[in-house]
C-alpha cells in the first residue's frame, strides 16, 4: 500500500458514504438561517456528506455559516446515528481553521499548498470537468474525491464546462477509480435523472437546486438517494 492510500485523508474517503451529497446555495434556500434547517432536513433525508458554498458572503460571514452548518451536523450526525462529512467550498483557510474538509474548483489554490493547510486528515475534494482536469489531480497527488461535472447543464453554475453527458462521466470516474480515488456527479442530478447517474459508476450524486429549492428538502433528499443507491451497479 502507497504512503498515499494510508494517508488518513485518504482512508476517510474510503469509509465515507458519497451517495447523496448536498452543497448548499443561501440565495435558493433563502438565507443562512435556511442553509441550517436544509442541512438537517437533508440528513433526515439520507445525505451523508454537505458542502457549504456561497460566492458572495464575505469571510466572515461565510465563516459563522460554515461553523453553524458544522455544528448542526455534528448534531443532527449523533441523532440519527451517522458520520456526517462537511466540506467548505473554496475558502482553504476557513475550513483549516474549523478543522473541516475543503473543495477546490480549477485554478485555485495549488493542491500541495491545499494539503499543507488543512493537514493529513482532511480530505480535499477537486472539480474535475474534463479528462485533462482529471489527470491533474491524480498526478498532484493530494485530493481524495473528484466533482464530476457538470453531467447536464443546470442554473446554479452558468459558466460551467460542456455538460459530460453519462458516457463522459461513467469514462471519468472509471479512470478516478483506477487512481484510487473517489468520484462524485454534480450538475443536473434530481430524483429523475439519479439513477441514470448511479449506473455510470460513480459513488454518489451532488444535489444543490433540487434539495435547496425545494419546499420540503427532507422528502426530496430521500428520493434522491433511493434512486440512487437502487440503481448502482452491483460489485
Amino acid at each position: 500500500m502507497s504512503s498515499e492510500q494510508r494517508r488518513p485523508s485518504r482512508e476517510r474517503a474510503a469509509s465515507a458514504d458519497w451517495a447523496l451529497y448536498f452543497i448548499t446555495d443561501t440565495a435558493l434556500a433563502g438565507g443562512p438561517d435556511q442553509v441550517v434547517q436544509q442541512v438537517r432536513d437533508a440528513i433526515d433525508g439520507g445525505a451523508h456528506v454537505i458542502q457549504v458554498r456561497d460566492k458572495h458572503l464575505d469571510d466572515a460571514a461565510f465563516r459563522d455559516l460554515a461553523a453553524a452548518v458544522a455544528a448542526a451536523a455534528r448534531e443532527k450526525g449523533e441523532e440519527v446515528g451517522r458520520r456526517i462529512d462537511v466540506f467548505v467550498n473554496d475558502r482553504v483557510g476557513i475550513a483549516a481553521e474549523l478543522g473541516l474538509h475543503v473543495h477546490v474548483g480549477q485554478g485555485d489554490e495549488d493542491p500541495a499548498a491545499v494539503r499543507e493547510a488543512v493537514g493529513p486528515a482532511a480530505m480535499i475534494g477537486v472539480s474535475c470537468s474534463r479528462r485533462e482536469h482529471l489527470e491533474a489531480a491524480i498526478a498532484a497527488g493530494h485530493c481524495d474525491v473528484v466533482g464530476l461535472g457538470p453531467v447536464w447543464a443546470t442554473p446554479t453554475k452558468t459558466d460551467a464546462d460542456v455538460p459530460l453527458g453519462t458516457d463522459g462521466l461513467a469514462a471519468l470516474a472509471a479512470r478516478a477509480h483506477e487512481a484510487g480515488l473517489k468520484a462524485v456527479a454534480i450538475g443536473g442530478v434530481t430524483a429523475r435523472t439519479a439513477a441514470d447517474v448511479a449506473a455510470t459508476g460513480v459513488d454518489g450524486a451532488c444535489v444543490v437546486s433540487a434539495i435547496a429549492g425545494s419546499d420540503d428538502p427532507a422528502l426530496v433528499a430521500t428520493f434522491v438517494r433511493r434512486e440512487f443507491v437502487m440503481n448502482q451497479p452491483l460489485e
